[in-house]
């Protein structure tokens, strides 16, 4: 686990992800990780500007599997937590 911590923060993961969401519209931020190993890790995105719907969470996933694989990361399960209106 500590390694694959220090693989995220010593990448550009967190910033590359912040500029794809933004890219797409989205006011996110990186609220934390769970990582139990490689294959098990999850990233919890909190949006600020939508409310979510099925098209929102794949969009999100494809950009996060894109991030994370760019980084050499491999996959993340995508929690995301919405802004109460």
């Amino acid at each position: 686990m500590d390694e694959m911590l220090k693989k995220i923060t010593s990448s550009n993961f967190e910033e590359d992800l912040k500029i794809a969401l933004n890219q797409h519209g989205y006011d996110a931020v990186l609220a934390g990780y769970s990582i139990f190993s490689y294959e098990n890790k999850s990233v919890l995105l909190y949006l600020n500007n939508t409310n979510g719907n099925e098209n929102i969470k794949s969009e999100i996933k494809q950009l996060v599997d894109e991030v994370s694989n760019n980084n050499g990361l491999g996959l993340f399960r995508v929690e995301l937590s919405y802004k109460k209106e």
